[in-house]
């Protein structure tokens, strides 16, 4: 499973300048995504910074693993 989001707007997610709450009304794709991926016990397993200099903001593209080994027999 792989998610990606704007990294101005992680940026801000994480110095404060967008509340948590901003965050979730406004991607409530990505907080789906993020919740399955907890429901199914996926970890991230990559994290990649996509440039794009010919635009005015970059991607980040965060990738989950397969199930934590501890949860493979427990229904998703």
């Amino acid at each position: 499973m792989k998610i990606k989001l704007s990294l101005l707007t992680l940026q801000g997610l994480l110095n404060g300048t967008v509340t948590q709450v901003d965050f979730m009304r406004d991607h409530r794709d990505l907080e789906t995504a993020m919740l399955k991926a907890k429901i199914e016990g996926r970890m991230i397993s990559k994290i990649e910074i996509e440039s794009c200099p010919d635009e005015d903001d970059d991607w980040v593209h965060i990738e989950f693993g397969e199930r934590h080994p501890g949860r493979l027999f427990e229904e998703p």
